[in-house]
Formats: structure tokens, sequence, C-alpha cells
């Protein structure tokens, strides 16, 4: 699971829009978005995604919090 802090409802739904080809659950609440995977090609997934996550974030100075990050 990925935990982005900051997030605009805006930004949320763009995130939304480019993952559809994805098996991803974005959840949202007031600013937080948590982006987990949910098929069989998780840790795949989870590496490619996250890479794509750690550049767009520091691209917008995006505070990332990411505890299982490294796994």
């Amino acid at each position: 699971m990925i935990r982005l802090s900051g997030i605009s409802w805006k930004t949320s739904e763009t995130l939304l829009e480019e993952l559809s080809d994805l098996r991803f659950r974005l959840p949202y609440n007031r600013g937080n978005l948590e982006i987990m995977a949910l098929d069989l090609e998780h840790e795949q997934n989870k590496r490619v995604f996250g890479s794509y996550v750690a550049t767009q974030t520091s691209q917008f100075f995006i505070n990332l919090s990411t505890p299982d990050i490294a796994n």
C-alpha cells in the first residue's frame, strides 16, 4: 500500500483514470489517498507503480508516506 497526503480530489481522479488498465483500489479521504494493488501480480505492480509515484511526487513536491516501499 502507498499513502499520499495533500492530494486534491482532481489529482485522485486523474490517477484513477491513468490507472484504469491496472487493478488498483484508490480510497480517498480529505486529501489522503491510499493506493492498493488488487490482483495476483501485486508485487510486480507495486514496484512499477512505486517508481511511477516516486517520480510524480518528487516532481510536484508531494509528501510521500510509504511504510513498506522497500519490500
